[in-house]
């Protein structure tokens, strides 16, 4: 049986595939001879969450993977938080399960699987590696000098330096990025004989967080500019990539997948502030260098910094970058920026709370609330009532009453009590709390675009038939895993949340694959024995470079 790929396009939009399929080469063919929907993301639509729900077929609830960060309830210190890793993921992956059962799997940039794991196969670490400089991003370690080799110097992502942002060198460096991982892929399909094929490409979800107002017409800060076209751009690059690799190698099973779709984004809301205004969480006195911070970016109106922003990026004076290398400022900008991923991953806020007199506060990349520990269980259920009802009331910049939606959170220590979408995620909730102003809005100084609940599925190949009606269905993150696991012969974890899609298989390959369910108690202990294996292998490394 041909082997099976699964393919991740971090962000892609259906909706954005079938307006340009006539110029899309592969996904024209997965559309005109395949089975294709939407795929319905995880609750918020958040890469770790949904990534990790992909591998295992499981909720945030079970991965405990709800946001870049991991947190624990407040009062909490600075220390407390930190990027997740592949360590945090005790759930058996799609591959876990393939390695215990001895088929061969190659995992390819795919999302938090740094540091990467012991498999039966290999394994190249997507994001957040590329943040990091300690560990190997390969599965064996002399992968990486093969990759090297191979694309002059091997990248998961470009490290943004927002404050050298110039867009075109962004988007050569993306380019350059897109061109290495097709031949990566090609690489490694070569190398081995594989069950299991899995190449990630994250390149789109930054493309349309940075250029959506330049591509939607309709978008409040739409900008018409050769860069219009630079979301269609990388669209093309990936489906020639992909449709040069599928015409090399021949015939395969394929699912293609992508964890959450793409929209605009029209601004921020400063769910903290909000917090504070409506009493629901109180500040402690702020400190004179912090002071000094916040009354810059209250005097400056972000309109003013995006202007300045502009005009260095688009005249690239030097002087912008040797001001910025001036340490006080630099410490400033790091520790004071409006930048929501800046004051996200500090968490800095959080020494600025009176934590014995606060009932809610929010964290994470898009903003859930926590209520606090020092809330009685029985008064629980009534402060979240009253946080609803003032986001309820809560109105937008121009006045009109906000629409917000509520999203009940995980039964979990570490998940927030509450998720909700403002204006179908046109607004994205930041953590971001300093500041003398009461202001809760701001336009989006760099991110435009963000991200949407629905993603694409495709599936094309032997052992799939074609969509025969209009009516595109939708399925769901969960049902990835079992439908993967199904495919290859392997067993069905009974605690997984999802199940196979069936009605993607032509009757011929139902009749000739059996579902199999199967306890995943020993799945677990698997999991954990690579785990040991892989900090055995990692002891190994640094020991040898130390």
């Amino acid at each position: 049986m041909p082997p099976l790929m699964l393919i991740g396009i971090d962000s892609a939009s259906l909706d954005l595939i079938l307006k340009w399929k006539d110029k899309l080469r592969f996904f024209r063919r997965l559309i005109e001879e395949g089975f294709y929907g939407y795929l319905r993301s995880t609750t918020p639509p958040l890469s770790p969450a949904a990534w990790t729900s992909i591998y295992t077929g499981k909720k945030p609830c079970k991965t405990k993977f709800y946001d870049w960060l991991k947190y624990i309830r407040c009062p909490c210190r600075r220390n407390h938080i930190r990027l997740r890793s592949s360590f945090d993921l005790r759930e058996p992956t799609i591959w876990d399960i393939a390695t215990a059962h001895r088929l061969k799997s190659a995992i390819i940039n795919a999302p938090m699987t740094y540091p990467p794991t012991y498999i039966n196969g290999v394994m190249v670490s997507g994001i957040p590696a590329h943040l990091y400089s300690g560990y190997p991003i390969t599965y064996p370690v002399r992968l990486k000098e093969e990759l090297d080799l191979l694309v002059d110097g091997y990248e998961v992502m470009p490290r943004l330096d927002i404050f050298r942002f110039f867009e075109y060198d962004l988007i050569k460096r993306l380019k350059n990025v897109v061109e290495k991982r097709g031949k990566v892929i090609e690489y490694l399909y070569e190398k081995g004989e594989w069950d299991f094929f899995m190449p990630v490409f994250f390149t789109l979800d930054t493309v349309q967080h940075y250029f959506w107002n330049y591509f939607d017409e309709n978008h409040p800060l739409h900008k018409r500019d050769s860069l219009s076209d630079i979301i269609f751009y990388f669209y093309k690059k990936i489906d020639s990539i992909l449709d040069k690799f599928f015409r090399k190698i021949g015939e395969a099973n394929i699912l293609v997948i992508s964890d959450h779709g793409a929209g605009p984004l029209h601004g921020y809301f400063l769910i903290n502030r909000f917090l504070a205004s409506t009493g629901f969480l109180k500040t402690k006195k702020t400190s004179i260098l912090k002071v000094l911070s916040t009354l810059i970016f209250t005097i400056v109106e972000m309109e003013e910094i995006s202007f300045i922003y502009d005009i260095a990026r688009r005249t690239r004076i030097p002087l912008v970058d040797k001001l910025i290398d001036k340490p006080l400022i630099k410490q400033i900008i790091e520790r004071f920026s409006f930048f929501p991923l800046m004051e996200l991953m500090s968490g800095d806020f959080l020494e600025d709370v009176e934590w014995s007199k606060t009932l809610a506060y929010a964290l994470g990349a898009v903003g859930g609330i926590f209520l606090t520990r020092n809330i009685p269980d029985g008064r629980k259920e009534k402060i979240k009532e009253l946080v609803k009802k003032a986001l309820k009331n809560l109105k937008l910049p121009s006045g009109k009453k906000a629409d917000v939606k509520f999203f009940d959170g995980y039964e979990s220590d570490e998940a927030p009590d509450l998720y909700y979408s403002i204006e179908d995620f046109k607004y994205l909730p930041i953590v971001h709390l300093a500041g003398w102003n009461s202001r809760i809005w701001e336009k989006p100084m760099f991110f435009t675009g963000w991200h949407r609940p629905l993603g694409v599925f495709f599936a094309h190949g032997p052992l799939f038939k074609k969509l025969k009606n209009d009516k595109i269905p939708v399925f769901d993150i969960y049902d990835i895993a079992p439908t993967v696991l199904y495919t290859l012969g392997l067993p069905i974890l009974s605690d997984m949340d999802g199940k196979p899609i069936f009605e993607i298989f032509s009757e011929e390959a139902k009749r000739k694959l059996k579902t199999r369910v199967a306890n995943s108690a020993k799945y677990r202990i698997a999991r954990r024995i690579y785990l040991s294996k892989t900090r055995m292998f990692l002891k190994s490394y640094m020991r040898r470079v130390s």
